[in-house]
């Protein structure tokens, strides 16, 4: 079943049918360990390289407040 949150990245119109999209990989699009292969997956559980290409900050691992580290 597929993740339907219209807020998740992966459901973004920008990125929806972006064949780069990591949802889109055919090696990763039907993993049910993805995120948006998760009812209840979320873009926390996403992994750093995953976050950078949504643009989402991963403030978790950052080393300082300079905007380069927030990926």
């Amino acid at each position: 079943m597929k993740n339907t949150d219209p807020f998740a990245p992966w459901n973004d119109p920008m990125y929806r049918n972006d064949p780069f999209a990591p949802h889109n990989d055919p090696m990763r699009k039907d993993d049910f360990s993805e995120p948006w292969n998760d009812v209840f997956g979320n873009a926390s559980t996403l992994s750093r390289r995953d976050k950078a290409y949504y643009g989402i900050r991963d403030w978790k691992n950052r080393d300082s407040d300079d905007e380069r580290y927030f990926y």
